[in-house]
């Protein structure tokens, strides 16, 4: 049996590096692709992965990535993302605007197209995108991220709808307030003091570990586990930041499956579990405690779409 082949992008630190090392733990050969050549080479060597210079938002990086890839891909995972600032609109810098819609919905864009031959080839392939919380509600300041990770929704539900006869899954996965060593310092322009200031109050944030372990479970469901968008809902209740449920609501496994509705109010990532009459486990979903910031709720994973006629 040939090996199982994964790209998995923004990969030098923080989720996509978590999520690389889960799936070479899982027998995948991962290719680590990220701007940062020293450390996508120091994580390929440790994992036996194979590193790739590639900043997502350059057609000439991720031409060249889909030519290092070749003819044949398993699992696409777009984790490369970020945020640049966090201030009003009336105050708004266009500069952060742009890299901030470049990285998280051009970038995904841009990698898809490139890699979805060999995806598609594979006769079995995942495509999973890395949404946000941020990318169902609005908050103030967050305005260019919200945006742009509304887009990384959008794109992943259009996706759904014009491979559904191809055999490809697309799935996304939406946590909350994930603690990394990076993200809100890199929002903040390097400022300590405000970086901390956003994981202050919350006993147990999740990790980038947390992330990559629902990850690795998605991507790696048999392919007769099929999920398709079945009336997904999302709701947020009471004053702003006020998180009381953000949920998906999947049909899972096929003639038979019943749909599911994840909850867990326990702090912690939950995968699985509870079984439908059609062999799938629930999407997992996880929630922190903050009531500041309406991306702090929880972590809900998109249904895959798969070979499936659309229809509303």
């Amino acid at each position: 049996m040939s090996i199982r082949s994964a790209v998995v992008t923004g990969a030098s630190s923080g989720i996509g590096a978590a999520t690389a090392r889960r799936l070479s733990a899982e027998g995948f050969h991962v290719f680590c692709a990220a701007r940062r050549e020293d450390r996508v080479t120091a994580l390929a060597e440790e994992i036996g992965g194979t590193a790739l210079r590639c900043d997502v938002t350059a057609e000439d990086d991720v031409a060249g990535l889909a030519e290092r890839v070749g003819d044949r891909l398993e699992v696409l995972v777009n984790n490369a993302g970020g945020a640049f600032g966090a201030t009003p609109v009336a105050e708004a810098v266009t500069d952060d605007w742009r890299r901030t819609y470049d990285v998280n919905v051009i970038g995904l864009m841009q990698v898809t197209r490139a890699l979805l031959p060999a995806l598609i080839a594979s006769g079995d392939g995942v495509i999973l995108n890395v949404g946000s919380t941020a990318g169902r509600v609005a908050y103030e300041g967050g305005a260019s991220y919200t945006a742009a990770k509304h887009g990384t929704k959008v794109v992943t539900e259009t996706l759904r709808l014009e491979l559904f006869d191809q055999p490809v899954r697309v799935c996304e996965i939406a946590p909350g307030m994930v603690r990394t060593d990076e993200f809100a310092l890199v929002r903040y322009a390097g400022d300590q003091a405000k970086a901390d200031a956003v994981y202050a109050g919350v006993a147990e944030p999740l990790t980038a570990d947390d992330v990559a372990d629902a990850i690795t479970w998605m991507v790696t469901r048999p392919s007769h586990v099929n999920s398709r968008h079945g009336g997904g809902e999302l709701f947020h209740g009471g004053s702003i930041g006020d998180i009381q449920s953000v949920w998906a609501r999947t049909d899972l496994g096929g003639q038979g499956g019943q749909s599911i509705s994840p909850t867990s109010d326990d702090g912690h990532l939950e995968t699985g579990g509870r079984q439908s009459a059609g062999g799938g486990r629930a999407d997992a979903a996880a929630r922190t405690g903050d009531d500041r910031d309406p991306t702090i709720g929880r972590c809900s994973i998109r249904p895959c779409g798969h070979r499936q006629t659309p229809s509303w």
